[in-house]
């Protein structure tokens, strides 16, 4: 199983417009056949048996950044401010070759999808929709837009998603420590 990989197809499906739906754990890298049987070998006649829970799957650091990334997609796709997008009709893809890229924007939001399926390393090529700043939404960096088309270079397996309008991550508190001082903590 690749991990890596499944964020890059994740993040290509899930930003496309339209309604998406993920098969059991997918969001995990659920790596069980859709054919497997409950007592025996597998067989297209068991797609719908139940299949194995694997929910020690969540204890895996690659599985759980899996499960993060697609959480964060849908969040995107959630937020009152880009959902329109996912709605959208103005839609500019390159699915072919190793490179995959999208442009989709709706009014003044914009969103720019990339990302590398070859084993090698690649450049996207793409032309935003508007000039201005872009935030990589998950790197939460910024570029500038002056106009043209932007190189972008990928490494096998690389992903980037750029909106034209902050949004942040979530954050995730580990731990913290707390100190009573007399009738406060």
């Amino acid at each position: 199983m690749a991990p890596k990989r499944l964020e890059l197809a994740h993040a290509i499906m899930l930003t496309q417009p339209g309604p998406k739906m993920i098969w059991q754990f997918g969001e995990l890298g659920y790596d069980t056949s859709i054919n497997a049987c409950q007592t025996g070998p597998n067989s297209s006649n068991c797609r719908t048996d139940p299949k194995p829970l694997r929910w020690g799957y969540f204890n895996d650091p690659e599985r759980k950044a899996l499960y993060n990334v697609v959480g964060n997609l849908n969040r995107l796709r959630n937020n009152a401010t880009y959902s329109p997008l996912f709605t959208s009709s103005n839609i500019n893809y390159n699915f072919g070759g190793y490179v995959k890229t999208m442009i989709v924007n709706q009014g003044s939001t914009g969103m720019v999808v990339m990302g590398n399926f070859d084993v090698a390393t690649q450049t996207a090529t793409v032309t935003f929709p508007f000039t201005g700043v872009w935030y990589d939404y998950f790197n939460q960096t910024t570029i500038t837009n002056f106009g043209g088309s932007q190189s972008f270079s990928l490494s096998p397996g690389q992903y980037k998603i750029f909106i034209n309008q902050f949004v942040a991550l979530p954050v995730s508190l580990i731990s913290f420590t707390a100190k009573n001082n007399g009738t406060q903590n």
